[in-house]
């Protein structure tokens, strides 16, 4: 083989191996890059999760405080309506006596 030629293969060997290694860097630093976007979306989905989570326990928490005075308010009312008329029937019988 030529002596030239043998040179000039080699160099351009060199230049392919080093060109490889630089693709093959861009590619992994590229592939951490992602890794890493995707574990900081992970964590802040995550993160939203858990307070839309929060928001909502709360909120179901304060609804059902609400329905349980409601009810209780409801009770006491019934009860204050049946006295009334317990009272009212107590007076009427009293008087047709």
């Amino acid at each position: 083989m030529n002596p030239d030629s043998k040179l000039l293969l080699d160099e351009m060997n060199r230049l392919f191996n080093e060109q490889k290694t630089q693709i093959e860097h861009r590619f992994a630093e590229s592939d951490r890059k992602l890794e890493e976007r995707l574990t900081n979306s992970s964590r802040d989905l995550d993160q939203r999760f858990s307070e839309v989570d929060n928001a909502f326990t709360k909120r179901l928490t304060e609804v059902n405080d609400n329905i349980s005075k409601r009810f209780t308010d409801s009770d006491l009312n019934w009860e204050r309506r049946i006295t009334d008329s317990e009272i009212r029937q107590n007076a009427l019988i009293t008087e047709a006596e």
